[in-house]
């Protein structure tokens, strides 16, 4: 018996995948296609880390007839990712169902066609290559084996398998098809309910910054008449007018990146979700310039803006942050602290003013970018800065009980995955009696 499986169930056998294999090919990419006897060929995007499928946009290419009748996908072929820039994805496996052979689909290069004979449930099969055993066997086998976090038809042959009678494995397969159907629905649940908890999240940010509740005498923000009149006593104004200063970093500043030295504030720091700074992903830069270091270094306050890319995503810097700089791809904004909070301003990028005003400007053509003109131009609904102070407090209150709200979610559905995971590898193992479930339909 091996590391990876302990006391089998009498009557099971362990052994590598190749012995319960009929074919086990790579795949095919062929030529563009022309619009005439095009083939639909799955790549690996359209598998999902569980081994399900999601097929929205395929691939169509131009194969050979012998392309074609080498790698047609029938029902009941495994399709494993044997090459990913993501470990996590390395050795998913999805299985051909009636559904998917009718689309007559090839598959791409960077995956591995399996077919099991006679003796075997390839149903079975897949949910023990989706098992959490498995993948530690793909992932120990990829790395020590070739160094590299990819699979091929050897190694993928190599992986140990623990097989029950045909009559169990169907069994097996069976059991988990109906109490996967279970979980993922009550998992779908929580996603819903995620959905919703970031739509009321996106409401409180939009009434507390457009004050819809509040009496108004028709005077919209210029340009954004279709999102309603704001307050009477509030100025429709402009970013522009409640700012110091407005830059952005400059080019080239990845030649000065470093393991120590000040922090380097790119779009991947700045999100959606809040107006913190997300240094999960932290780089660090050596000051090239003193003279350009000053104009991009980000002081207590400063709104950052991203301009590519994730355009609006937004961040306030910190009172505590450290010597920061900002990349050639984040606005850095100063507001004028006589006549605005920076919070104010913040939340206004994040609404659906700035959501709705950034994609105006980069709508049509190529644009793919915000200029720093496009950020000044931001119509900003501005109350007094006390009534700022008070409505802001409010939206703190809702936000901090919606951010409770969605750890607890999180933390439900994340148990969940956890439990559909654990029941996965414990039933292809035999640690679950299931013989009270019949055997699929013929």
């Amino acid at each position: 018996m091996s590391i990876w499986v302990n006391n089998l169930p009498a009557g099971w056998r362990e052994a590598p995948l190749k012995s319960r294999l009929s074919r086990n090919d790579g795949g095919v990419w062929g030529a563009d296609p022309t619009g005439d006897g095009d083939i639909v060929v799955l790549r690996s995007t359209e598998q999902q880390v569980d081994g399900g499928w999601k097929i929205d946009n395929p691939a169509l290419r131009q194969l050979s007839a012998r392309e074609i009748d080498e790698s047609l996908l029938l029902a009941g072929d495994l399709v494993v990712t044997k090459s990913s820039g993501s470990e996590l994805h390395i050795g998913k496996t999805s299985l051909v169902s009636p559904e998917v052979a009718r689309l007559r689909a090839c598959y791409s290069n960077f995956m591995q066609r399996l077919r099991v004979d006679n003796q075997t449930d390839p149903h079975f099969v897949h949910y023990w290559m989706n098992s959490s055993i498995c993948r530690e066997q793909f992932s120990y086998l990829s790395n020590t084996t070739s160094g590299l976090a990819n699979l091929n038809a050897g190694l993928i042959g190599a992986v140990l398998i623990a097989f029950p009678a045909l009559e169990e494995q169907e069994r097996i397969a069976n059991f988990l098809d109906e109490q996967t159907a279970r979980i993922d629905a009550l998992i779908a649940g929580k996603e819903k309910l995620l959905l919703t908890l970031q739509q009321m999240r996106a409401d409180a940010i939009d009434c507390t910054v457009l004050g819809r509740e509040l009496p108004n005498n028709g005077e919209c923000l210029s340009g954004l008449s279709m999102l309603g009149p704001i307050p009477m006593g509030w100025l429709a104004s402009r970013l522009k007018y409640e700012l110091d200063y407005v830059t952005s970093g400059s080019r080239g500043w990845a030649d000065f990146y470093a393991d120590t030295g000040a922090l380097f504030v790119r779009i991947g720091n700045l999100t959606r979700d809040s107006l913190d700074l997300d240094f999960g992903d932290t780089q660090r830069v050596v000051l090239p310039d003193a003279a350009e270091g000053t104009r991009a270094r980000v002081m207590p306050g400063d709104l950052l803006i991203s301009i590519t890319a994730y355009l609006g995503s937004v961040a306030v810097a910190p009172n505590d942050l450290e010597e920061a700089y900002v990349s050639q791809h984040v606005s850095l904004a100063r507001p004028n602290l006589a006549r605005s909070l920076p919070r104010w301003l913040g939340y206004v990028v994040l609404s659906s003013i700035g959501r709705t005003f950034f994609e105006l400007q980069a709508y049509g053509g190529t644009k793919i970018q915000l200029s720093l003109e496009d950020i000044r131009e931001l119509p900003v609904p501005l109350p007094e800065v006390s009534v700022q102070k008070e409505r802001l407090s409010y939206l703190d209150g809702q936000l901090t009980r919606l951010a409770e709200l969605s750890s607890l979610v999180v933390e439900s559905r994340n148990r969940l995955q956890e439990y559909r995971s654990s029941l996965i590898s414990a039933a292809v193992t035999g640690q679950i009696d299931i013989n009270d479930f019949g055997l699929k339909s013929a």
